[in-house]
């Protein structure tokens, strides 16, 4: 493949003969940036396989390279000779295991990785200027969109104001499509189960989303109390019902003190949301379990003997890499249960200080414009949750957990 590096090389020489040459028109991309990214996992799988290794799977979903290549590819195609070599050999290696102990001759020569250390500095400092260059552009348009659109809260993680009132608008159009449907002296008629899902989701959505556009308190609560109201139609016998969507419910039950709610629940077969459609996570298990026996007037042993198993799996246990990330928002909840079980309300008040910031972390990291970003409903529930058993924790300043939400 001498070909390929002398076509790499011209990048820096004579940009415009290059096969590589990205047209400047093209937006937040860069083929050599691409192409060193490649080139820097090709030699590192070789290497590994080479040692009879295997490359995880997370090694890779840490570069982001994915649609990064799947953007070159669309963008460039067949024109660029090396993008056929790279899908074909990164395919491969992916795909078979420790099958293929040596790399083909010719492509990890010395030549080969003379290209790659010559643009790994340079690639970096792109990197950053590109991804400080997109951000720049995201802000400019967030800014413009809280401009056009009704006022609203101003979060730390800055969700797209677009994103929330697309959620927002949606949810308002199919709860006004489906009422005149719902005849009934409660408004809530007699739908079928997969439409009181449905409705659910859409309740809570825009409870969610209205509140992050300043709606009053009492009418978020409202929104939560009804789909609340339908989530006991239709959950109980969702087959797709799994541990974190039952710990959610939990949390908007705890919150709008929705008893029919928080017993359905209860009395859901552990089965039905505990079980090998997703993978089974003691921890979380333990900690919606605990929650559950915090509203139901639990024995203090069984208590103690909860938060104890939930230490073990959070701190003992061997939890998957992926979690890893996440962990302190995790251990997090923990220590808010033991202010709660232990009855001592600036444990409580100190954790839930805590978790406002790692919350902050978390949406920034990803999926910073779900509904379920808008309010910290999880320390809501956990705050509600030590009041109701007579803990008076004091109150402090948080954008996702406002003074009203705690003091209502």
């Amino acid at each position: 493949m001498p070909e390929t590096w002398s076509q790499i090389q011209l990048l820096e020489k004579d940009r415009t003969r290059s096969l590589f040459y990205l047209n400047p028109d093209v937006p937040f991309l860069d083929m050599k940036f691409i192409l060193t990214c490649y080139l820097e996992l090709l030699i590192e799988i070789a290497e590994l396989k080479t040692a009879g290794t295997s490359l995880p799977a997370i090694r890779r979903s840490e570069k982001f390279l994915g649609q990064v290549f799947s953007d070159a590819w669309s963008e460039f195609g067949n024109r660029v000779p090396l993008m056929n070599t790279i899908t074909e050999l990164d395919s491969y290696w992916y795909h078979n295991g420790n099958d293929w102990d040596v790399p083909p001759d010719g492509v990890f020569d010395e030549a080969s990785r003379g290209v790659v250390a010559e643009f790994v500095p340079w690639s970096k400092q792109y990197l950053a200027a590109r991804l400080a260059r997109i951000e720049a552009h995201q802000k400019q348009k967030r800014a413009e969109a809280r401009a056009r659109l009704p006022p609203s809260r101003m979060l730390p993680h800055d969700p797209d104001p677009e994103s929330v009132n697309t959620y927002h608008q949606y949810s308002r159009d199919e709860l006004a499509k489906w009422q005149p449907r719902l005849p009934g002296t409660d408004g809530l008629g007699n739908p079928t189960v997969e439409t009181a899902r449905q409705l659910t989701e859409q309740h809570l959505i825009f409870a969610l989303t209205g509140h992050w556009f300043l709606k009053p308190l009492a009418e978020t609560l409202a929104g939560l109390r009804r789909g609340c109201d339908y989530a006991v139609r239709g959950l109980s016998s969702d087959p797709a019902l799994h541990a974190w969507t039952y710990e959610q419910w939990q949390h908007v039950a705890i919150v709008a003190q929705h008893q029919p709610l928080m017993e359905m629940l209860w009395n859901l077969r552990r089965e039905t949301w505990d079980h090998a459609r997703i993978r089974p996570v003691n921890w979380l298990v333990g900690r919606i379990r605990l929650l559950d026996l915090l509203h139901r007037d639990g024995a203090p042993e069984d208590l103690r003997d909860l938060l104890e198993k939930l230490r073990l799996g959070l701190f003992v246990e061997q939890l998957p890499s992926e979690l890893t990330v996440d962990l302190p928002l995790m251990r997090n909840w923990y220590h808010v249960l033991r202010g709660i079980v232990l009855r001592d309300p600036a444990i409580i008040t100190e954790r839930l200080i805590e978790r406002q910031g790692l919350l902050a972390d978390h949406w920034t990291r990803g999926g910073g414009i779900a509904p379920v970003s808008m309010i910290d409903l999880g320390g809501w529930a956990l705050l509600r949750t030590a009041r109701l058993r007579g803990l008076k924790p004091a109150a402090f300043e948080s954008e996702y957990l406002p003074r009203e939400l705690q003091e209502g």
